[in-house]
């Protein structure tokens, strides 16, 4: 079935047209080269035949449905536009899953994406039981050591458990403990008990038959985990938690793992982007509220980047947000349009070294494969300044990508003091007015626009 959904608007329409035609042609051109070769290998040179003959059909027939939705998505596009411009001018977003207009609520957001959240841990707390079960043990464990050395119940979540490790670590990491002799073993065990019971397949085997059960399990070193889930946890408020940090404490509970992390991986961007906004928000408040002067919202953001800049990675990480925020806030507010054009540039560069250095990642790896164990070791700490650039890049595209959109607020909740009024467009006092109930007949300039508004301010309530 080819994909196709509601389009914004008329100019979606059309790119959505083209990308249906684009991908049936391709599929057709593919199926006119594979399904000969199927068929070669299952039936000689009848077989050959049959393919070539459901290729060629395959081939006609799929670029002309692609044609026929293609036209029909424009037409969908070209009776949504008056509806687009319409919401537009009432100041509402297009959600891009719902396929619908509505005025943007970051608090509600937050409230579903919160819901959304607990309704997954519930779904893997019961897939836990489910395969528990089918392993034998009726959801008991074999050995509870790991539990105990991080604090949690065996019925913990894996939100639970991470919480328990990342509590754990801060007060047992050797560095704050350097009068205690056995402090890199405790710290080293409590790492080798987060890394089992963040893992579902590693903690599936722990509960049924204990350490007997983890002889292949390969763990990590623990101050090197640690570093990799906690080392930007100082840029959390800004770009949330890495992806990489993320992927390294995913519990995957299905038959079909890699299904249910594209699911998750989805929802926790969704979580992270909007902990993101509502943080910023905060942060934006006392000035917008003028209880903190420009001087000083400025003096406080240096004193927090100077901060940053002291950690890992820490200055060309903070350059790389500050910039992705600049240019965030420049499109929001429509100030520069040759901004997009630099960006897009900049993105498709910072792309393209991302990919070169994955490929370099899976040349070492692949060599290294080949190699005796010790000498694996060897080539991998020789080459880990290449696994570093990867894991940099991949790092970068993940920031850049983070930071949402800043949405327009409901007109039902814009200011209205008139020197806020008066820097607005035509366009926003008009949205405002109409979600107020206000003619504008009659009305050209903004100060009769303005006027209004704030008369109907003034007015007592009914």
């Amino acid at each position: 079935m080819l994909p196709i959904r509601k389009p914004k608007h008329v100019g979606e329409g059309v790119t959505s047209a083209l990308g249906l035609v684009t991908g049936s042609v391709v599929a057709g051109a593919a199926g006119l080269v594979i399904l000969p070769a199927k068929g070669a290998m299952e039936g000689g040179a009848r077989g050959f035949a049959s393919g070539l003959a459901m290729g060629a059909l395959g081939a006609v027939v799929l670029p002309t449905m692609g044609v026929v939705a293609g036209s029909v998505q424009v037409m969908r596009g070209i009776a949504q536009t008056p509806f687009s411009a319409a919401a537009a001018m009432e100041g509402k977003t297009w959600d891009k899953e719902k396929r619908s207009w509505k005025h943007y609520s970051l608090p509600t957001e937050e409230i579903e994406v919160a819901a959304a959240e607990a309704e997954w841990n519930a779904k893997l707390a019961e897939k836990r039981k489910e395969r528990q079960k089918r392993k034998g043990n009726g959801g008991a464990v074999e050995d509870r050591t790991f539990y105990e050395l991080l604090g949690v119940a065996p019925e913990a979540t894996a939100a639970e458990i991470k919480v328990a490790y990342r509590t754990a670590a801060r007060r047992l990491h050797p560095d704050k403990n350097p009068d205690d002799p056995n402090a890199n073993l405790k710290f080293q065990k409590l790492g080798e008990a987060y890394q089992v019971l963040s893992n579902e397949d590693a903690r599936a085997k722990y509960d049924a038959k204990g350490l007997d059960g983890l002889k292949d399990t390969q763990l990590m070193d623990a101050s090197t985990m640690y570093a990799m889930l906690f080392g930007s946890e100082q840029f959390e408020d800004l770009i949330g938690e890495l992806q990489i940090a993320a992927m390294l404490q995913q519990a995957e509970a299905s038959g079909d793992p890699s299904d249910v992390s594209l699911k998750h991986l989805g929802h926790k961007q969704r979580q992270r982007e909007v902990a993101c906004a509502a943080k910023l928000a905060a942060k934006l408040q006392p000035y917008v509220d003028c209880q903190q002067s420009l001087v000083d919202f400025e003096a406080q953001v240096r004193e927090q980047a100077k901060e940053l800049a002291t950690s890992a990675f820490g200055e060309l990480l903070t350059h790389t947000i500050g910039a992705v925020y600049v240019y965030k806030a420049s499109q929001a507010l429509k100030l520069n349009l040759g901004a997009a054009m630099r960006q897009k540039g900049h993105t498709m560069q910072t792309n393209t070294r991302m990919l070169g250095a994955i490929l370099n990642m899976i040349k070492v790896a692949r060599a290294a494969h080949s190699l005796k164990e010790e000498d694996q070791a060897k080539m991998m700490h020789s080459q880990m300044g290449s696994f570093l650039e990867g894991a940099w890049y991949v790092s970068v595209v993940d920031v850049e990508t983070t930071p949402p959109q800043p949405p327009p607020k409901p007109p039902s909740e814009v200011a209205l003091d008139r020197e806020t009024l008066l820097v607005m467009s035509m366009k926003e006092l008009r949205a405002i007015m109409k979600a107020r109930g206000l003619s504008t007949d009659g009305l050209l300039e903004k100060t009769e626009f303005v006027d209004a508004i704030c008369a109907h301010a003034a007015e007592p309530p009914p």
